[in-house]
Formats: C-alpha cells, structure tokens, sequence
C-alpha cells in the first residue's frame, strides 16, 4: 500500500478516494503526493526488472532486449 504524508496526515488512495475535498488545491496536494510515493515504489520495481532483463539478454547472447 502506498502511503504519503501531507501536512502531518497519512493519506493513502483508498483515504483519497473516500474523500471529499473543500478545495480543488488540496485535492491535488494530496493526488500529487500519493502519486509522487507511488513513483518512488514502483521506479525501483522498474529498475529492477531492467536489470533482470539485461541479464537474461546477455545468458541468451545478446546485448539487451531493446
């Protein structure tokens, strides 16, 4: 689960989704963060399998998959 800190309050999705918001501001204060920590997780999930794919693409001879 992806959580993110705004202003001193944990928020995560299911949170965001379940609220209502007094400002279209706020709203996307806490869209961006939620969306900010979520990049955080999934970049390294991403970069990992690049690297898993270099590697199989070199014991399969080749430079990369690309």
């Amino acid at each position: 689960d992806v959580i993110a800190w705004v202003d001193g309050d944990e928020w995560s999705f299911e949170r965001y989704n379940e609220t209502e918001f007094d400002s279209e501001e706020e709203d996307l204060k806490v869209l961006t963060a939620l969306y900010q920590a979520s990049n955080a997780v999934l970049g390294e999930d991403y970069r990992e399998l690049v690297r898993s794919r270099a590697s199989l693409a070199k014991i399969n001879g080749y430079e990369n998959y690309a």
